[in-house]
């Protein structure tokens, strides 16, 4: 069962492309590892409110992304470390760990990937493409 949805979280990782096999042949497809944060509020000093990470509701979700100009993007864009946002379909993976124990994994499908701006110093526009 497949369910759609958003991912935000910072890349474990950084992109690697994969090739991967399909009815067609193989079909090249990109690959990251997004940490899934949680935050929850908490008080902080003089009222504010400040989020801390719940490390029991943060897990490492797998993102693939199949469309070939996406994934050419995130690629050359993507970093370690970067925050995205990605939108997709969404599947149970479970997988066994290096012990042997049977672990609850997810993988998402990418659509989208949205580069958060939170870790960013300079973006350069290319130029618009010629009609």
């Amino acid at each position: 069962m497949a369910i759609d949805a958003t991912l935000t979280g910072n890349l474990l990782t950084a992109p690697v492309t994969k090739m991967a096999p399909t009815k067609d042949g193989q079909k090249s497809v990109v690959e990251l590892r997004v940490m899934a944060a949680y935050y929850r509020e908490e008080a902080g000093e003089n009222g504010k409110t400040r989020y801390v990470q719940d490390d029991k509701k943060t897990f490492p979700v797998q993102v693939s992304i199949w469309g070939e100009q996406l994934g050419a993007q995130a690629m050359k864009i993507l970093k370690t470390g970067a925050s995205v946002t990605c939108t997709g379909t969404l599947f149970a993976s479970p997988y066994t760990d290096g012990n042997g124990q049977p672990q609850a994994g997810l993988s998402l499908m990418a659509s989208t990937v949205k580069l958060g701006l939170s870790r960013v110093d300079e973006v350069v526009y290319r130029e618009k493409a010629a009609e």
